[in-house]
C-alpha cells in the first residue's frame, strides 16, 4: 500500500465516518480494498476503540509502531492517546508500542498528545512504561508535555507528570514557563502545585540568539494582576513572587493592576511592599500615571492616599494631571489637585508633554 491509498483512510478518522463524505460511494470501495491491509486495519481497530481486536492483531504477529506515511509518521498509540482510550493505549503498550516514538513535523510523543487533552490516566500509562515527562517538541513553539497539561486545565494531568520527574521550569519556544500558563487561566490549584514542586514564581526567561541579552517576559504575578486573578496574585507572592519584578516593558505588576482598574489586586501589591512611585524603563510611567490614562478613579485614590506623587513626569513629559484633563476625567481631576496644594486646572494648560519636547523642536 502506497501513500496515495493511504490517504483514503486518515490516521485520526474512525472507519465508519469514511462514509459520511460527498464521496460516500468511493470511500466505501476504497474502504473494503484496504481492510484488508494489516496496518490498516490497526488504525482503524485503534481509532474505532477496538482493544480486543488490537489484541489479537498484535498476537497475531502485526507491527505495533507503524507509521503514517505522511509528514507526521504517527503510530497507532498516538491516536489512542489522543483520543484517552486507555484500554486500547495499554493494549498497544503491552505488545511493545515504542512511548517515546517523536512525530515527524515537530517531535510531540504519545504523552505529550495526552497531556495537551488532559487525559491523566494515558498519561500515567505511558510515564510509568517509561515515556519522557520532559519530552519536548522540537518544532519552534518547543511545548512541554506539562505545559500542554497546564494549558488543557487537567490538575490530575499536571500532577501526574510532575510525579515522574517533569521539569516544571522548561520553557517553550517563546520562554513562555507553565506557571505563566497557569496564571493566565487562573488556575489556582495548578499555581499551588507548581510553586510547591519547584517552579520559579517569577516565571522563566526565553531562549536568546548568541550575543543577544534574553529579554523579560510577562511574569506570572504581572499577568494574573492585569487580569485580576487576586488568589492567584496572593499565592504567587506567598511563593516568593518580587513584587516589584519587571516585565518586558520594564514595567511591574502594580502598572498592570492599575491598567485594568482592580483595586483588590492593587491594594494587595502595595500591602505586599510594592513601590508606588516605581516609574516603568520604557515611558517612565507611575502607576498613578497609568491609572488615571485609563481613567481609574477608585485606583487613583487609593494611590494618592499611599503616598503617589501626581507631580512625577514621564519620559515624554505628561503628567498625571495633564493625561487626566485630557480624557475629561473631572473626578480624577479633583483628586490630583487635592494632593497638589497650589496647582491649578490652569497651571497645566501648557502643551502635554510638557515644554522638553517643544524646545526640543526649535
Amino acid at each position: 500500500m502506497d501513500a496515495e491509498d493511504y490517504a483514503a483512510v486518515p490516521w485520526y478518522c474512525r472507519g465508519k465516518h469514511l462514509l459520511e463524505g460527498e464521496d460516500g460511494a468511493k470511500l466505501e470501495a476504497d474502504w473494503m480494498k484496504l481492510t484488508s491491509d494489516p496496518v490498516v486495519r490497526l488504525f482503524a481497530a485503534v481509532a474505532e476503540g477496538e482493544s480486543s481486536e488490537v489484541r489479537a492483531m498484535l498476537a497475531s504477529g502485526v507491527d505495533p509502531d507503524p507509521a503514517t506515511p505522511d509528514e507526521y509518521a504517527m503510530t497507532p498509540l498516538f491516536t489512542a492517546a489522543a483520543f484517552g482510550d486507555l484500554d486500547t493505549a495499554r493494549v498497544l503498550v503491552e505488545g511493545g508500542a515504542d512511548v517515546d516514538r517523536r512525530t515527524a513535523n515537530d517531535g510531540a510523543g504519545p504523552v505529550y498528545y495526552a497531556a495537551q487533552s488532559g487525559h491523566a490516566a494515558v498519561c500515567r500509562l505511558l510515564l510509568e512504561a517509561g515515556a519522557d515527562a520532559n519530552g519536548a517538541c522540537t518544532s519552534d513553539h518547543g511545548g512541554t508535555p506539562l505545559y500542554a497539561a497546564v494549558q488543557a486545565g487537567s490538575l490530575e494531568t499536571v500532577a501526574a507528570l510532575l510525579e515522574f520527574g517533569a521539569d516544571p521550569n522548561l520553557a517553550d519556544g517563546s520562554g513562555a514557563v507553565p506557571l505563566l500558563a497557569a496564571a493566565a487561566l487562573d488556575a489556582l490549584g495548578t499555581v499551588r502545585m507548581l510553586l510547591e514542586k519547584g517552579a520559579r514564581p517569577d516565571g522563566g526567561k526565553g531562549p536568546a540568539d548568541e550575543g543577544e541579552e534574553q529579554q523579560r517576559l510577562d511574569a506570572p504575578l504581572h499577568v494574573a494582576a492585569e487580569e485580576g486573578f487576586t488568589a492567584v496574585v496572593d499565592a504567587l507572592l506567598e511563593g516568593g513572587a518580587a513584587v516589584d519584578g519587571l516585565d518586558s516593558s520594564g514595567a511591574t505588576a502594580l502598572h498592570a493592576a492599575t491598567r485594568s482598574g482592580f483595586l483588590d489586586v492593587v491594594e494587595k501589591l502595595l500591602d505586599s511592599g510594592a513601590e508606588v512611585n516605581r516609574r516603568d524603563e520604557m515611558r517612565g510611567e507611575t502607576a498613578l500615571y497609568v491609572a488615571c490614562l485609563n481613567g481609574h478613579a477608585d485606583c487613583v485614590q487609593v494611590l494618592l492616599d499611599r503616598g503617589a506623587d501626581p507631580r512625577l513626569e514621564t519620559v515624554w513629559g505628561g503628567t498625571c494631571l495633564k493625561i487626566a484633563k485630557l480624557y475629561g476625567s473631572d473626578v480624577i481631576c479633583l483628586a490630583l489637585l487635592a494632593a497638589m496644594p497650589g496647582e491649578t486646572l490652569q497651571s497645566s494648560d501648557d502643551e502635554l508633554w510638557g515644554a522638553e519636547e517643544e524646545d526640543s523642536d526649535d
